[in-house]
C-alpha cells in the first residue's frame, strides 16, 4: 500500500469512522486499522460467504497474535484496542451492480485488488453512486517481473499482457482501471491521486513465488500451444531457483485515491 494515498485517506476521516472494505480479504483492515488506531467500525462485503467466514477467523487471529482482546458479542466482532474498540461486520452481498444505497452509513470505501477484475461499465456505475473517498490498491502495473531474468522471459509477459485474466464481473477489455476511475469522476469535480505500490516478493515465499510462476506458464501455455515445452522449461528452472532461495519477483502494481470535492457530510459533523 502507497503510505502517501493511505495517510491521505485517514486525514479525511471522522473520530468514529465506518469503512467498507468491498471483495475483502481482511489485508486492507490490517493495514489501515492500527494507523486510524481510534475507535472505528468496518464492514466486510463479499460475493462468497464462506471467504467471508474464513477472513473474520483470520482477522481474530491477526488481533490475537497482536495482544489485543477479541469479542463476538452479537453479529458484530469487536476487538478491543487501547485507543478504543473496532467493530467488524462481515455482509455477503452481489456486487454485479454496485448500489450503495443497499450499503451501510459510511465515510470511505476501499477494495484491493478489485478494480482490475472488473470491466469499465462497473467502475462506471461505481463512479455515478459513490459519495465518499475510495481508495483502491493492488492494480496491477505490468508484468511480474522475475529475478534474476531469462531470456524466455519476454514470450511469457507477452503472453501475460494478451491474457483476459480472473474476472469478476462483466468480459475482460484491456482499460487502464484507475484512469477509468478518474475519467468517470472529473465531471463530478473529484480529485483522483494514483501511485505505485510495488510488491517485492522475496526468497523464502515460496508459496506466493509458486503461485506467480504458475499462472505466468498457464497462461502463457493457454495461449501459445504450440510453446508449451518453452514454458514448461522456463517453469522448471524458475523452480529449482525458489526452492534454492535464488528467486525473488517484482510485482507492479499501483494504488489510486478519490476524493469527493468536499468532504463527506458526516466528516463536516464530526469535525
Amino acid at each position: 500500500m502507497n503510505p502517501r494515498l493511505a495517510a491521505n485517506l485517514l486525514a479525511l476521516l471522522p473520530q468514529r469512522p465506518r469503512i467498507i472494505d468491498l471483495q475483502s480479504d481482511g489485508t486492507l483492515f490490517t493495514h489501515l486499522a492500527p494507523r486510524i488506531g481510534r475507535s472505528q467500525v468496518w464492514t466486510l462485503i463479499h460475493t462468497e460467504e464462506e471467504v467471508l467466514e474464513t477472513t473474520l477467523e483470520e482477522i481474530a487471529a491477526w488481533a490475537h497474535r497482536r495482544g489485543l482482546t477479541v469479542t463476538v458479542p452479537a453479529a458484530a466482532m469487536l476487538i478491543h484496542a487501547p485507543g478504543g474498540a473496532w467493530r467488524i461486520e462481515g455482509l455477503m452481498a452481489d456486487l454485479e451492480a454496485p448500489d450503495l444505497v443497499d450499503y451501510p452509513k459510511h465515510d470511505a470505501m476501499v477494495c484491493a485488488g478489485l478494480l482490475d477484475r472488473v470491466d469499465r461499465q462497473w467502475i462506471e456505475m461505481l463512479a455515478e453512486v459513490l459519495d465518499t473517498p475510495l481508495l483502491a490498491t493492488a492494480l496491477p502495473r505490468g508484468v511480474p517481473d522475475f529475478l534474476p531474468r531469462d531470456r524466455r522471459d519476454g514470450a511469457l509477459a507477452t503472453a501475460w499482457r494478451r491474457a483476459a485474466h480472473d474476472m469478476l464481473f462483466g468480459a475482460a477489455p484491456p482499460h487502464d482501471p484507475a484512469a477509468t476511475l478518474r475519467a468517470s469522476l472529473a465531471p463530478r469535480g473529484w480529485t483522483t491521486l494514483r501511485a505505485p505500490s510495488d510488491e517485492i516478493v522475496p526468497r523464502h515465499a515460496l508459496n506466493r513465488l509458486r503461485a506467480l510462476m504458475d499462472a505466468q506458464r498457464d497462461t502463457a501455455a493457454a495461449l501459445c500451444p504450440g510453446r508449451t515445452s518453452t514454458f514448461e522449461s522456463w517453469h522448471k528452472l524458475r523452480l529449482r531457483q525458489a526452492l534454492a532461495g535464488r528467486l525473488a519477483v517484482q510485482v507492479g502494481q499501483e494504488d489510486v485515491l478519490a476524493v469527493p470535492p468536499r468532504p463527506p457530510a458526516s466528516a463536516q459533523r464530526s469535525r
